[in-house]
């Protein structure tokens, strides 16, 4: 019988320019990275190639479906691009994005994105071998050229195949078994319910594959038989539970899939969620990261490393189209969790313009990358997004671009606080804390406010007068954060 853990809030062509800073915390170099063009810029998928070296796909243009791509190798520990190229493709088509990176036979690199037929707008699927200096061994377009068909998970199967789940046409999920250069091996359509296939786990010790349907009200999932491909069951996840990506624990006789979980019925509030599935298909356990808003998950921001596990989403996340330039300050939200789904730490990153993370690529030296688009709506060229990139350690730090002492010390803190400096009032966000006792004092030690808060806390501070504040947060089992508020 699958266990529920809801964590709620816890007791206790182009011109490109790069900005960097790095510094050293716990035995992992750190640094944050800006890429900017004058295009819209997104990176959906990266992957760490050796001690030294991440690759990660760059997707730029006007929009998706008119994008160009690069590939970059940036380096953990001096935050530097060491070699790019351009993926060229085929001259009649255009990039929807490049969403998948994986290591295939002899370290090579295979690629595979959406494009899009210039001429016709038919939907096709990208694959590309490289070596890891870069270097392009073979490229290929597959696909139906008269239906729509795009790939939302790869993996590498046991035989060496490329494994594609995805969608043929509106409500036709696509699952495919390809050779490395693109030939197609098998292929079939489920048409029993979904929007799409969303992810795909192999298990080889039962000859099976399970895949995983996206916005089905059946919330299902298929157990496929490898040898036909025929549905051999089908299986419920819990309601709500909207499925992302498929992670493998190293040794175990189990598997994660990530995602995020709606309140049904109710109010839209989502959640940081995911399911733990033996080899069976049974669920074994389910736990959910409740806060006090919307915290919207893109499908590649669950990564797991041996016995870590970093988590992160948007916060918050107001559902107005278009959602990904909505004007709205959002953080980028993210938990590092052990492999029982206890949260080690939880820190909002930014948080200055709208920051919505695309990848997170836990790192062997214990720390992690964060790949995110930010969108400032006050830029003059209309709906642009940069790319982001944060290299953290393993307690969550990084050297920022700005490295002043207000920067560094907000940095720290699991409690989110803002606006600061503030005119007449000051959020408290807890996130996965709750029942937490703030204090606000002046210099001289004089407690000036105090209150207990369940979730969160908006303190007016307009009565104050301008200048420097200390906040003493402290809840349970010896919870205790202090930092500085600046009164206008």
């Amino acid at each position: 019988m699958a266990t529920s853990l809801k964590i709620k809030p816890l007791r206790i062509i182009l011109s490109i320019v790069l900005i960097l800073g790095a510094a050293v915390y716990s035995n992992s170099q750190t640094f944050e990275k800006i890429i900017k063009t004058t295009a819209d810029d997104v990176v959906y998928d990266a992957v760490q190639i050796n001690d030294d070296h991440v690759v990660f796909a760059h997707s730029y243009g006007t929009y998706p479906g008119a994008y160009n791509s690069k590939l970059y190798k940036i380096n953990l520990i001096s935050g530097k691009i060491s070699d790019s190229t351009d993926v060229s493709g085929n001259s009649s088509y255009t990039f929807d994005w490049l969403s998948n990176i994986l290591i295939t036979n002899n370290d090579e690199l295979t690629i595979v994105g959406g494009c899009k037929n210039i001429s016709s707008g038919d939907k096709q699927i990208y694959i590309a071998q490289y070596s890891e200096n870069l270097e392009l061994i073979r490229d290929t377009i597959v696909g139906d050229p008269e239906q729509d068909e795009s790939a939302f998970d790869v993996k590498l199967s046991s035989d060496n195949l490329l494994l594609l789940a995805g969608i043929r046409q509106t409500g036709t999920l696509l699952l495919e078994e390809r050779e490395l250069d693109g030939a197609l091996k098998r292929s079939v359509n489920y048409n029993n319910g979904g929007l799409l296939a969303t992810c795909i786990m192999e298990i080889p010790s039962k000859n099976k594959y399970h895949l995983f349907r996206y916005w089905d009200n059946l919330h299902s999932y298929y157990i496929i038989d490898k040898y036909d491909l025929s549905i051999d069951t089908l299986l419920e996840y819990p309601v709500g539970f909207l499925p992302a990506i498929a992670a493998e624990k190293i040794n175990s006789d189990s598997y994660f899939v990530a995602g995020r979980k709606l309140s049904i019925p109710g109010p839209q509030q989502d959640n940081l969620s995911y399911i733990e599935i033996n080899f069976d298909g049974e669920i074994i356990k389910e736990v959910e990261y409740e806060t006090d808003s919307i915290v919207y998950y893109w499908q590649h921001c669950f990564s797991l490393y041996e016995n870590r596990i970093y988590f992160g989403g948007t916060y918050p996340c107001t559902w107005v189209p278009p959602l990904e330039f909505y004007p709205e300050q959002r953080w980028i939200l993210t938990y590092r969790l052990d492999l029982e789904g206890n949260v080690i730490w939880q820190k909002f990153f930014k948080g200055e313009v709208n920051y919505m993370p695309l990848k997170i690529l836990a790192t062997t030296d214990g720390g992690a990358m964060i790949f995110s688009a930010r969108y400032d709506w006050n830029n003059p060229i209309p709906m642009q997004r940069d790319v982001h990139i944060l290299k953290i350690d393993s307690l969550g730090n990084y050297t920022p671009l700005t490295s002043t002492p207000e920067v560094m010390e907000k940095m720290q803190k699991q409690i989110l606080v803002y606006p600061n400096p503030a005119a007449e009032r000051v959020n408290f966000v807890f996130g996965l804390y709750h029942d937490l006792e703030i204090g606000i004092y002046n210099l001289t030690g004089e407690m000036i406010f105090s209150g207990r808060f369940k979730h969160q806390a908006e303190v007016d501070i307009s009565g104050l007068k301008p200048g420097t504040y200390i906040y003493r947060i402290s809840g349970e089992k010896g919870f205790y954060e202090e930092g500085k508020i600046v009164k206008q």
